[in-house]
């Protein structure tokens, strides 16, 4: 990977895997411009050197707009984004909410979107990159968490269609397909889970209850380290040749079955399971 220091954005920056890219970006001597909608969470990185911060909700264009217009302020030059913020929801399709979808594509599909297209002609001007988090749920669907599935989905198609388009003008887009990370998401989706739990009908109760509490637990004790994945996105800003697409998995394998097998065949383990 080369060495020269590259100015990134990055979204969701105040915490779990965004917080952890914050610092290994700024370990390695480059700048971050560090974006996220909490702006107490964001107080606790300012004052290091090579940093800026910025409040900004994705999900509104004021904010974004705004955001860009301080970057061009601030003299800095972008050579990179990060569209990492994002969401977690779930629950029975056929009895979720339409508020519930709608704020989930909301924030990881036209949050992604919004982000880009405004910071666009930065990034033309440099030859920059863009990072898009994506997950292995965009492969693999477990029942439940069909609307982070479904989002994550989309960015396979996004990030495939964006890089065909910016790669004629001498830009590189890559995805991140990382497993389950321990981050303090988690910690918050047992509280939403516990919340939504008495809204679902006796036909899925049960088995959502089961799903949502063995997957988060297996997340917090068998996830992958944020920096493992943090690692992957440097990678994809600074290698001479990034790769299209980075996985993140602590085994190999079992990634490799869960995006393989034939449906008919995983249909039956996660019956079983």
């Amino acid at each position: 990977m080369g060495m020269k220091p590259k100015t990134v954005l990055v979204t969701g920056a105040a915490s779990g895997i965004g917080r952890c890219i914050v610092d290994v970006l700024l370990a390695r001597g480059d700048r971050v411009i560090a974006c996220d909608m909490n702006a107490n969470a964001l107080k606790a990185l300012e004052g290091r050197e090579g940093i800026k911060t910025i409040v900004m909700d994705i999900t509104k264009q004021a904010d974004i707009d705004k955001a860009v217009e301080t970057v061009r302020q601030s003299g800095w030059q972008l050579d990179g984004l990060v569209n990492n913020a994002g969401i977690a929801l779930g629950g029975p399709l056929v009895e979720l909410r339409d508020e519930v979808m709608q704020k989930q594509f909301d924030v990881n599909v036209f949050g992604v979107f919004r982000v880009t297209k405004a910071f666009f002609s930065l990034l033309l001007e440099t030859k920059g990159r863009v990072v898009i988090m994506g997950s292995i749920s965009g492969h693999f669907t477990a029942p439940f968490v069909g609307p982070y599935s479904m989002t994550k989905r989309a960015m396979e198609g996004y990030a495939d269609a964006l890089r065909r388009e910016l790669d004629p003008l001498g830009m590189h887009v890559s995805i991140i397909e990382p497993g389950d990370v321990k981050t303090p998401l988690w910690d918050k989706a047992k509280g939403m889970a516990a919340e939504i739990a008495p809204t679902i009908s006796s036909l899925f109760r049960e088995r959502a209850t089961r799903v949502v509490e063995y997957g988060i637990k297996k997340a917090i004790e068998e996830g992958l380290e944020p920096r493992q994945v943090a690692d992957k996105v440097v990678a994809a800003l600074h290698a001479r040749k990034p790769k299209p697409r980075y996985p993140v998995n602590k085994s190999r394998l079992m990634a490799y079955l869960m995006t393989h097998l034939p449906d008919g065949m995983l249909d039956g383990i996660i019956r079983k399971m």
